[in-house]
């Protein structure tokens, strides 16, 4: 039978947080990109 990993008591996970840049760098993507549809066709560009 499956050895379950998940239920070993030795496991413990650790919390992370993201860095403040690396959400200022998603923020500033996602307000650069614009997706324009045409005819079932997706564009897809960055406006930086």
């Amino acid at each position: 039978m499956a050895k379950i990993y998940s239920k070993e008591e030795s496991f413990q996970m650790e919390c992370v947080a993201p860095k403040k840049e690396t959400i200022s760098l998603l923020l500033s993507y996602s307000k650069a990109l614009r997706i324009v549809e045409h005819k079932n066709i997706q564009f897809k560009s960055v406006l930086n």
